[in-house]
């Protein structure tokens, strides 16, 4: 079930949106649309359209962090300056 402000924003943000045309949902099956969406999303079908690699990104926090500090260990740092 949908919340609230989920079924606000459908109504009044796409069915009430100029662009939205009924018409287009004419011999709609959401078992149907659900098994392309996992068919589409399967690991073959979706790893091939990728490319994995490492990237390397330097940023500066305004913290003070040890070289090649782990992502993680960065994570926590941050987590609790911000709390």
């Amino acid at each position: 079930m949908k919340s609230e402000a989920e079924m606000t924003h459908f109504v009044h943000d796409v069915i009430l949106s100029p662009e939205f045309k009924a018409t287009d949902l004419i011999g709609f099956d959401a078992h149907r649309e659900n098994q392309r969406l996992d068919a589409a999303l399967s690991k073959d079908a979706l790893r091939g359209q990728f490319n994995e690699s490492v990237v390397e990104i330097w940023f500066r926090l305004g913290i003070l962090a040890p070289p090649h500090a782990s992502s993680q260990s960065l994570g926590s740092s941050i987590e609790n300056l911000l709390l």
